[in-house]
């Protein structure tokens, strides 16, 4: 008995402990900027943000005051109307950007590995790999893998890999919006919770769509289950004034909490839209261990209302999102503080207990 109350007495304090929260920092207006794709370099500590064209701009940009510091170099590769319309920064510091591309291709996909790469390289696609918006990179060099968005509402996710780091595959897809009920990928964006899973074979993909009147909105999860992933369902917002429409995701891991030092759970930020006409902007945090939403700032773009287009990245180290979107030709740019839940550690003071069993 007196177990028990110990321990229903440490879950009651622990879950009255957590704060969790998303602060507004910066909300800025960027004209002449496309601004459809964005990532964090932990490496180098630069933000990088996409516009596209032909060739595409790739800014990197100070991560405090969000100042242009310089411009990566376009090389030699070749780029399509739409390049860098898509994007993703790896680990590693790489940066891969994408032509929206929804048919195969093989020219979609070009690679730096680093911002100061001065060649980046053209990867080529096997057969019917389509390279459309956004990509969640895991891993670095030649053992990176690609989670890449749909090439349509609620579309199927691939994953690519490769060996050399040149030559990409789908080694699986996730979802099938064609079922009946539907299992939706996502076409904005991807994400991927490692887990108990691998590089290759996370724990959990998610997508997202967000496409005005669409039943497939929102964020979809899969769950790596035995030797396949299996649709669990959508994660979405739960604030009264919300749509489901969601742009961009990306996962903080977290860390696990130690005898001395707590921990933060692993969560999901995504920016998306409300329904209401005074705040069409959210950024949103759902814990992962429950699959619920914990925090939510709303806000109104400073360049427009959110449109249809935009990404985020993290800072996952200092726990800060990067979010970039646009409406017409000019784009808002910005970033957050968030603070995730935390996992409290218990000390072996507080273990005296088990001696008296």
């Amino acid at each position: 008995m007196k177990v028990k109350t110990v321990l229903i007495l440490f879950c009651v304090l622990t879950s009255l402990g957590f704060a969790q929260s998303i602060t507004l920092i910066q909300n800025n207006a960027i004209s002449g900027k496309s601004g459809l794709g964005i990532g964090f370099d932990p490496v180098s500590q630069k933000v990088i943000r996409s516009s596209y064209g032909n060739p595409p701009v790739i800014d990197y940009l100070n991560k405090d005051t969000l100042a242009v510091e310089g411009t990566l170099a376009t090389g030699s590769a070749t780029y399509g109307d739409l390049a860098g319309f898509g994007m993703g920064v790896g680990p590693d510091g790489s940066v891969v950007i994408l032509d929206h591309v929804e048919v195969d291709s093989s020219n979609g996909l070009i690679r730096w590995t680093d911002y100061t790469d001065t060649a980046p390289g053209l990867c080529t696609a096997a057969s019917s790999v389509p390279f459309p918006r956004y990509a969640t990179i895991l891993g670095s060099g030649t053992d990176q893998v690609f989670v890449c968005a749909g090439s349509g509402t609620g579309g199927a996710l691939n994953v690519l890999t490769t060996t050399d780091g040149n030559t990409w595959s789908i080694a699986y897809s996730v979802g099938n919006p064609s079922l009946d009920p539907p299992e939706p990928g996502g076409q904005r964006g991807s994400a991927a919770y490692l887990g108990s899973g691998t590089t290759e074979y996370p724990e959990l993909i998610f997508g997202c769509d967000a496409h005005a009147g669409a039943t497939l909105n929102g964020i979809h999860v899969h769950k790596f289950v035995g030797s396949a992933y299996e649709y669990q369902g959508d994660m979405n917002p739960t604030s009264a004034d919300n749509s489901d429409a969601i742009l961009g995701i990306a996962v903080d891991p977290g860390f696990e909490a130690t005898e001395t030092v707590d921990g933060e759970a692993p969560v999901l930020l995504a920016l998306g839209a409300h329904a209401s006409d005074d705040h069409k902007t959210a950024l949103y945090m759902f814990d992962l261990r429950t699959m619920s939403e914990m925090a939510v700032v709303s806000f109104t773009g400073a360049s427009a209302d959110i449109g249809y287009y935009g990404a985020i990245g993290l800072d996952q180290l200092n726990n800060r999102v990067y979010f970039t979107f646009r409406n017409s030709g000019d784009s808002t740019l910005g970033y957050a503080d968030y603070t995730p839940p935390a996992t409290e550690y218990l000390s072996a003071a507080n273990n005296n207990w088990q001696l008296y069993e």
